[in-house]
């Protein structure tokens, strides 16, 4: 385990957001965006990507429920036969 003393000055900006990761904050969000607009469009496009993942999701159990008693009716058929 180390600690902050353990950590000299970051050289890159993926050390400085790991380092902002391990910052202890009493507030519940950890903004690492400046710019409120920068976090306010990843925000928009992570919504719209949970829009649409929603979407998929449920238009996948569709499908899945439609082959389902798609493999029902063809058994039914082929034990008529």
């Amino acid at each position: 385990m180390f600690t902050w003393d353990d950590l000299d000055e970051p050289k890159d900006e993926n050390a400085k957001a790991n380092m902002c990761l391990m910052a202890n904050s009493d507030n519940e969000e950890v903004f690492l965006f400046d710019d409120p607009l920068i976090y306010k469009e990843l925000e928009n496009k992570f919504d719209n990507l949970q829009s649409d993942s929603n979407f998929l999701t449920n238009k996948c159990h569709s499908l899945q429920k439609e082959i389902s008693e798609l493999k029902e009716e063809k058994e039914l058929k082929s034990f008529k036969l």
